[in-house]
C-alpha cells in the first residue's frame, strides 16, 4: 500500500513538474479571452484530452495524469481570474511568443541544413539519394505518430522502416544512402562518422566491429507531443545508424551480419550529454571501392 501511495505521489509531481508552465498558461489564455467559466471547462477538456492521448502512447503511469494536468490549467484560470485587469491582448501576445519559442527549432529542421542532401554514395548518385529520400518521406507520412518514448521500440520503427526502404538490396553504398535519406527525411543532421577517427574504413576491415554514423534530431519530428512541445530546451534525439563491419556478429538477442544497418535512439534527458562534434563532411562517409564488398550485406 505504502509502495502504490508513494508512486502516485511520484507520478503526480513529475507530471505537475512538466505540465505546470503550459497548463497554467493554457488556462489563463482560456480564462482571458473566453472568460472564467468557459476557461474552466475548456481546462477541463484539454485536460482530459492530453491525459488520452498519453495513455494512448503508452507512457509509464499515464491513467494517473488527469489530476496535476487539471491542477496546472485550473490554476492557470484562477491566476486569469485574479488578474482582470491585464488587456486582453497580453496572454494573446504570451501565446505568440511561445508558439515562436518552440515553433522556430522545429521549423529550422525543415529548411536548413539542405547541403546534407546534396549527397552522392560511390556508384550511387544524388539523382538515386533523392529517389530514396521521397520514398522515406512517402513511408514516414504514411504511419504518422508511430513513433512511442520506449527508445527501443523507437528502434526497432526505424529498422522497420530501413528494411522496406531498402527492400533486400546488398550493396554498402546503397545501404548508406538509404539510412540517410531516412533520418533526413525526419529532419535528422548529420555529425560524423566514427567521430570523426581516421581511416574509418580500413580499421574496421581491419580490426573488425562497427561503422557508426551519429545523427541528431528535435524530439517534435517524431510526433510525440504531449511535454516536449512546450520545452523550449533539450529537446535533441541523438540517433545513430551502425553498419556492422566484417566479423562474426550472428550472435546476441539480436543477431547481425556484415552490412546490416540497425538505429540506436537515445531521447532527450536530464542528464544530457554533449552535442556530437560535427565533421567537416555534409554526408557520410562511405568505402572505397576496393572495401566495398567487405561492408556489402551478406545472408545467413
Amino acid at each position: 500500500m505504502t509502495g502504490t501511495v508513494t508512486f502516485i505521489v511520484w507520478v503526480w509531481g513529475l507530471v505537475f513538474l512538466f505540465a505546470a508552465i503550459p497548463g497554467v498558461a493554457i488556462g489563463w489564455v482560456a480564462s482571458a479571452m473566453l472568460g472564467y467559466r468557459r476557461g474552466i471547462v475548456v481546462s477541463v477538456m484539454i485536460s482530459i484530452g492530453a491525459t488520452i492521448f498519453a495513455i494512448q502512447k503508452g507512457l509509464p503511469g499515464s491513467y494517473l495524469y488527469l489530476p496535476p494536468f487539471l491542477v496546472a490549467a485550473l490554476l492557470g484560470v484562477w491566476i486569469g481570474r485574479r488578474t482582470l485587469r491585464v488587456r486582453k491582448w497580453l496572454p494573446l501576445v504570451i501565446t505568440v511568443v511561445l508558439a515562436a519559442a518552440y515553433g522556430r527549432p522545429l521549423l529550422l529542421t525543415y529548411i536548413t541544413n539542405s547541403e546534407q542532401d546534396e549527397c552522392s554514395f560511390g556508384p550511387v548518385s544524388n539523382v538515386q539519394y533523392r529517389d530514396y529520400l521521397r520514398r522515406a518521406r512517402e513511408l514516414s507520412s504514411k504511419t504518422p505518430g508511430s513513433f512511442s518514448w520506449n527508445h527501443l521500440q523507437a528502434t526497432a520503427r526505424f529498422n522497420e522502416l530501413f528494411e522496406r526502404l531498402i527492400d533486400g538490396k546488398h550493396s554498402v553504398y546503397e545501404r548508406v544512402a538509404a539510412s540517410h535519406a531516412l533520418l533526413r527525411s525526419f529532419g535528422a543532421q548529420y555529425r560524423n562518422t566514427n567521430d570523426m577517427r581516421p581511416d574509418p574504413y580500413e580499421t574496421v576491415a581491419t580490426k573488425g566491429g562497427f561503422m557508426s554514423f551519429s545523427y541528431h534530431l528535435d524530439v517534435n519530428r517524431l510526433g510525440l507531443g504531449l511535454f516536449h512541445p512546450f520545452l523550449l530546451f533539450g529537446r535533441t534525439t541523438y540517433i545513430s545508424s551502425n553498419l556492422t563491419g566484417p566479423g562474426d556478429f550472428y550472435r546476441g538477442p539480436v543477431p547481425s551480419v556484415v552490412g546490416d544497418i540497425r538505429f540506436s535512439v537515445n531521447y532527450p534527458a536530464f542528464d544530457t550529454r554533449p552535442p556530437d562534434d560535427r565533421a567537416p563532411e555534409n554526408c557520410p562517409l562511405v568505402p572505397r571501392e576496393a572495401l566495398s564488398e567487405r561492408f556489402s550485406h551478406t545472408t545467413r
